[in-house]
């Protein structure tokens, strides 16, 4: 008696179970489609979402498997168990399709993942403003301007929340374009905050959060959200835990200046007619500090700048290479009169910090002539880190240039005095209170007094176009004999700037290394 010869999958077998089973699939998937409301396979590949939406896939897959199992009976080869086959390989291939839908409706939402954060802004004052904004949750990230778009929306790829449990939460201030003395220097923030929705979307939705806002409120979730994301309840702390809310503890919000960031100094300089000072403070003496965030505060002559309107305990940066660390700000010409024998003090103060935790505090500071260049110099922090802090003098293209120059003269108290008397006689000019500004030695052993205004914002002008100048000093010749006499002397005259007039000069006036000082 010959041995039984087992039953194996010829190619023709494997044709026709593949064929059957993707046929019955098919079936399985559409039934269930037409169960749900036809919404459960959008998400699933195009060729099996076409397929399933034509009955006449299924017949011409029925009428294909009939040839075919009519060339297999005839076939003398031993046949497989078709019915095992056919139901093993339906299930497969169900369980395939549910897993794809299942993946692209349900994506990894760990912080690597981005989801497009879009938001309208009602505001009361000027049609979507630029915005400054940074992402305080999951993942802390630095403020940056962001502008509306065409439609009128803001638009930001934000880390989406890993879990159930956590939050995104950003913030949002208008941006500030010029500097401002200000008793409240504090911007209204806007608020964003959202959770993924705990029962996401079933359709092929965009991976996106849409909110609404007014300026300065919390944000709801909009009307037209896809539906990934859901509302942080409205008795949710609005600050992440374990935020320092300032750099000292006895810091508290003080008058100051409203002052723009470098960021928009740095794309606004070419079409201002005021200059700026770009700050740079470096270490390389941090590499073991283990910090993920630094917060600072800057101060000019005493008072703070709220970089942008933001508080404190907003003012933070990523502390993302310690081993060369760096910290940038620009500075316009605020209320700088030179009362300091022609110089300024500036201030800032770093804390660094580890999930909110603040492990290492410095205190810098140096002087600093206005509209000059700061050479590099070298401070030490009270724990011996040593920082080099140097300042850049930027030119607009079409800066002014003219000073009106009142006195010119080597003897410093001379001019302190000459200084004291101008500003004790409060004038004014064109309505602006008239500032005697304390200019230090450049090339020349000379001290200077040029005339300056206060503006509307606090800020002290004392660089002019032509015309303007030109103006000023005849003021200043057709004042009262008498007071004319006191405050001025009759050779006062127009001085025009020339290039190399912001650099530091053979005197470095107000830097550590003074050099030939009278």
């Amino acid at each position: 008696m010959p041995p039984a010869k087992h039953a194996g999958l010829t190619l023709l077998d494997s044709i026709i179970i593949l064929l059957l089973g993707g046929m019955l699939a098919l079936v399985v998937l559409w039934a269930g489609s037409q169960l749900n409301g036809g919404a459960l396979f959008t998400n699933v590949p195009d060729w099996l979402s076409k397929a399933a939406s034509s009955i006449w896939t299924y017949a011409t897959g029925g009428a294909s498997s009939l040839v075919l199992g009519a060339l297999r009976w005839r076939s003398k080869a031993p046949a497989p168990n078709y019915l095992l086959w056919i139901g093993g390989t339906t299930v497969v291939l169900c369980l395939a399709v549910f897993g794809a839908a299942l993946a692209e409706q349900h994506p990894s939402q760990g912080l690597g993942t981005t989801a497009l954060l879009r938001f309208s802004l009602k505001c009361d004052r000027a049609e979507h403003p630029n915005l400054s904004f940074f992402q305080k949750d999951p993942l802390y990230k630095q403020a940056h301007t962001i502008a509306a778009e065409s439609d009128g929306n803001y638009k930001e790829y934000v880390d989406f929340p890993k879990e159930a449990a956590t939050r995104f939460y950003g913030r949002a201030v208008r941006v500030v374009s010029s500097s401002l003395a200000t008793d409240a220097p504090i911007s209204p923030v806007t608020e964003l905050c959202f959770k993924p929705n705990p029962k996401p979307p079933l359709n092929n939705a965009p991976f996106e959060a849409h909110l609404e806002c007014l300026e300065g409120k919390r944000c709801s979730i909009s009307g037209d959200d896809p539906g990934w994301v859901t509302d942080c309840s409205t008795n949710e702390k609005t600050a992440p835990i374990g935020l320092i809310t300032t750099v000292y503890a006895d810091e508290k919000v003080q008058p100051g200046w409203k002052v723009p960031s470098l960021e928009t100094l740095r794309k606004m300089g070419d079409r201002e007619r005021a200059g700026y000072t770009e700050f740079s403070i470096h270490s390389s003496q941090l590499s073991g500090l283990n910090a993920d965030s630094v917060q600072y505060l800057i101060k000019a002559n005493g008072s703070p700048l709220y970089v942008d309107g933001w508080a404190p305990e907003d003012m933070l940066k990523p502390f993302e290479n310690p081993g060369d660390f760096t910290f940038s700000f620009g500075l316009q010409n605020l209320n700088f009169s030179g009362a300091d024998d022609g110089c300024e003090h500036i201030q800032v103060y770093l804390s660094f910090r580890q999930q909110g935790r603040v492990i290492k505090q410095v205190a810098l500071s140096r002087k600093y002539a206005a509209l000059r260049e700061a050479d590099q110099e070298e401070v030490r922090s009270d724990d011996g880190t040593t920082f080099t802090w140097t300042g850049k003098y930027v030119k607009p293209r079409n800066e002014d240039t003219s000073e009106v120059f009142a006195l010119s003269v080597p003897n410093l108290q001379n001019m302190r005095n000459a200084k004291n008397q101008i500003d004790a006689a409060r004038l004014t000019y064109d309505g602006m209170e008239v500032v005697a500004v304390l200019r230090p030695p450049l090339n020349n052993p000379n001290y200077g007094i040029v005339i300056g205004v206060r503006q509307p914002s606090g800020q002290v002008r004392f660089t002019f176009d032509t015309a303007t100048a030109s103006s000023l000093l005849n003021w200043i010749l057709h004042l009262p004999a008498e007071q004319q006499k006191r405050l001025f002397r009759k050779d006062a005259f127009i001085y025009h700037m020339r290039p190399g007039d912001s650099g530091t000069g053979t005197y470095k006036s107000c830097s550590s290394i003074a050099a030939h000082q009278p």
